[in-house]
């Protein structure tokens, strides 16, 4: 059995991947860390657990097993500790998935804009598969050539 060897790779390279080598086969290993997934929300709000299943589906079809943070807020003080700007927000890797609604720190209910699949215009109490989808695909630094 032979050892792996850690490669050392530049910072603006690695975008938090690990790379080893087996010296008995001199093919190299990849590994990235698993992506942080949390999901902010405020016991008040309907829709939060319909951002969960979005979140969910979007997560199984790319066949990424990743656990979810739930992270309830239940004060103003939360919020405001967490940088929370309203249910649901869903961060992965600490990134909001659509900063551009972020209008206040507080307990409020937010809204996004509709998928490109329903009328375009009306927005929606909890973010779309499309949107959840674009920051999976940005945390992750690929995409799939999917249409938007």
């Amino acid at each position: 059995m032979s050892r792996l060897i850690h490669i050392h790779v530049r910072p603006a390279m690695s975008a938090g991947t690990t790379v080893w080598c087996d010296p008995a086969t001199n093919r190299a290993l990849y590994t990235r860390p698993l992506m942080r997934v949390e999901l902010l929300y405020w016991d008040g709000d309907p829709s939060y657990m319909t951002a969960r299943q979005r979140l969910v589906e979007v997560l199984t079809e790319d066949a990424f097993e990743t656990p979810i943070q739930m992270i309830a807020v239940s004060s103003t003080q939360d919020a405001e500790l967490l940088s929370f700007p309203g249910s649901p927000t869903i961060r992965i890797d600490g990134q909001d998935i659509y900063p551009e609604g972020i209008e206040a720190i507080g307990l409020r209910l937010r809204t996004y804009p509709q998928d490109a699949d329903r009328q375009p215009g009306e927005t929606d109490d909890a973010p779309g598969k499309g949107l959840i989808r674009a920051a999976v695909e940005r945390a992750r630094g690929w995409g799939h050539g999917r249409r938007r």
